[in-house]
């Protein structure tokens, strides 16, 4: 599945010649006006979405029903992950250069939590957790010093995995079994793996289209369609 603004899309992952959308397009005139950043949750059949020009983040069931607010007043998030072992979703905002989460279980009673605050220059952007590891990894838009970063769901330990031969990651996934990172560079135009402390990386595709997607929607939706 993929955002495309006004609504939600999908295509089938192993069958090219199917034009048949395996699900509705999805759209809401009042909770969907730009939205960007996706994850999902398999067991409640639901898609989480950010909306940048209304600074929420929503959700809808796969089946475009029930579209609802999780979180208001967060800004422009770009990038969603939900952790499914403990249920809770994890964002980044590019406003204030922070990486924050929610339970999604606790109806109101749930706050939202500031994991990880950047600094001034950086932009953080695609997100992915690792629930075995207990961490998260993000791609950050930082103009002088691009990079992909992981940290403890704490916060504590945070450090760059890549930092050379990178200029504008977008989005970011993990193949949680293989214990690979994958992330796509809009600037390089191409999508590359690496081991999860950043080490072997392998280009996987060449620059012949262009990287425009802002979210790891392409990969991390591969594990249920």
């Amino acid at each position: 599945m993929y955002s495309r603004v006004l609504r939600i899309d999908s295509i089938h992952m192993f069958d090219e010649f199917n034009l048949n959308a395996p699900f509705p397009s999805i759209q809401s005139k009042d909770f969907m006006r730009n939205a960007i950043g996706l994850s999902f949750d398999y067991k409640t059949k639901r898609i989480f979405y950010s909306d940048i020009q209304r600074g929420s983040i929503n959700a809808v069931y796969f089946n475009g029903t029930g579209h609802s607010v999780i979180v208001e007043r967060q800004g422009s998030v770009e990038g969603l992950a939900f952790e499914s072992v403990n249920r809770v979703l994890y964002w980044t905002c590019n406003n204030d250069a922070t990486i924050s989460c929610i339970p999604i279980d606790k109806g109101t009673d749930a706050s939202v939590k500031t994991v990880i605050t950047l600094g001034n220059n950086d932009k953080p952007r695609g997100i992915a957790v690792d629930s075995c590891k207990r961490r998260i990894y993000w791609t950050n838009w930082n103009s002088h010093h691009p990079a992909i970063q992981r940290a403890y769901w704490d916060g504590n330990d945070l450090e760059s995995i890549i930092t050379t031969d990178i200029r504008m990651p977008n989005a970011l996934a993990l193949d949680h079994k293989a214990q690979k990172i994958y992330w796509g560079d809009a600037r390089l135009d191409k999508i590359e793996r690496a081991e999860y402390d950043g080490s072997k990386r392998v280009v996987r595709k060449l620059p012949f289209i262009r990287v425009e997607n802002s979210n790891s929607t392409l990969f991390r939706k591969a594990q249920y369609l």
